[in-house]
């Protein structure tokens, strides 16, 4: 039997004290805060500010370029490999990494493992590259002596994560390009077209009571376009403020990304990719041993859905208490019927790590093909509605010309 591994799952406060030699930051893992200041009183009498995990808002992740990032993993498992230190494989890496904000990061993370911190503790304060999945597994592999193939699971589930995001909005280009174009023409020919034309048909003798009811509606659409343009922008700007306050409440997270994964076809693949994301993750977090109540809670963070997230770390309690993993994705009612039969029988069979990478991989198949055919749908489909449309306008506007050429010839 393989030894399973023991994570310390507990929460993590780093505190500002002072020492002789001025003012320093200390880091160290207890079940609340107030065991945590205990631990730090018996140190010494003068602490400071206390960072509580969880209290601040979550950072949104650095803009790196995701080949970047998969490269400097491979780089860093290959140097480790070779027998060269952690500090000195990150300082290597740093200097040839063509992105500033993963070379500081790597930086400031050779200076930490130069003094004795393991690469898990010199990673965790750079949540905006590193997230806590990736800590994760770095920890498991430095306690089972496997960094280089940690590293290397990790840059093979970033890569696939970038081509799926490329494939993805690939397939959005086109739909996105004919709909703005559509909604171009169609507001220049309501905003300086219909209006010219109205006046030369006053101009002619012609007043609103002559106007077919289309006509009416299009005139009235048209000198009111600038308004509207002006209210519509406001409440997309009232909105948009509305949702990042909503969003930064753990229930307003919970309702947006419900609400998310309830829009048409859309939704379907953005629940496909999150379940493959949260696949991959769990896979790769069980490879390594870390504890399945931990592996819960960091592939659920990992997926990027809030409702998977929730899911899965009321799963992670079932674990704790012994339940298995099929067990604990049951009382998730987001987790799909086919998947947790995928889990239970690989559970049964020892082959939970493979049935959980060929789950993501299905999962992430199938997202891809629904972003095909939404996009070979929604092509068409925009471009008969705009121009069903732009027909509309086109016709209302000239539809008093045929009153005018009943006129003209009595």
């Amino acid at each position: 039997m393989h030894p399973v591994l023991e994570v310390s799952v507990l929460p993590r406060y780093t505190a500002v004290v002072d020492a002789p030699d001025g003012q320093k930051r200390e880091t160290l893992s207890a079940p609340s805060l107030p065991a945590a200041l205990l631990k730090l009183r018996e140190q010494t009498d003068k602490v400071g500010q206390v960072e509580v995990p969880g209290r601040t808002s979550r950072r949104a992740p650095a803009q790196l370029p995701g080949e970047t990032l998969v490269s400097a993993y491979r780089q860093i498992a290959s140097l480790l490999s070779k027998g060269i230190g952690v500090s000195s494989a990150l300082d290597s890496v740093a200097r040839d990494c063509p992105d500033d904000v993963l070379a500081y990061a790597l930086r400031r993370m050779s200076v930490r493992t130069s003094h004795g911190m393991p690469l898990y503790e010199a990673m965790q304060p750079e949540t905006r590259i590193f997230p806590p999945e990736a800590c994760g597994v770095v920890q498991a592999a430095e306690v089972s002596g496997k960094l280089p193939e940690a590293l290397e699971g990790l840059a093979q589930q970033a890569k696939t994560m970038v081509s799926l995001q490329r494939k993805s909005t690939l397939l959005l280009i086109y739909p996105v390009i004919v709909c703005l174009m559509g909604l171009a023409i169609l507001g220049f020919y309501i905003s300086f077209i219909a209006p010219k034309m109205i006046r030369l048909y006053s101009e002619l003798g012609l007043t609103e009571d002559h106007f077919p009811l289309s006509t009416l509606f299009m005139s009235r659409i048209a000198f009111a376009f600038p308004y509207l343009v002006e209210l519509i922008i406001a409440l997309a700007l009232v909105l948009l403020v509305l949702r990042t306050i909503w969003r930064r409440t753990p229930a307003g997270r919970l309702r947006i990304d419900r609400w998310r994964m309830m829009m048409p076809m859309a939704g379907r693949v953005t629940f496909a990719v999150a379940i493959g994301r949260m696949c991959s993750t769990l896979a790769m977090l069980l490879e390594h041993r870390v504890p399945a109540p931990l592996a819960l809670s960091l592939a659920g963070e990992a997926s990027g859905s809030e409702t998977l997230a929730v899911a899965l770390r009321r799963g992670g309690t079932v674990a704790a208490a012994g339940g298995s993993i099929a067990e604990a994705l049951g009382q998730a009612k987001a987790i799909p019927r086919g998947l947790l039969w995928r889990i239970k029988t690989g559970e049964d069979s020892g082959t939970l790590t493979q049935a959980a990478r060929s789950a993501s991989q299905l999962y992430i198949e199938a997202s891809e093909a629904i972003a095909a055919r939404t996009a070979e749908v929604a092509g068409p489909v925009i471009i008969i509605v705009l121009g069903l449309l732009v027909g509309a306008a086109i016709i209302s506007m000239f539809a008093p010309l045929v009153t005018i050429v009943g006129q003209l010839s009595q």
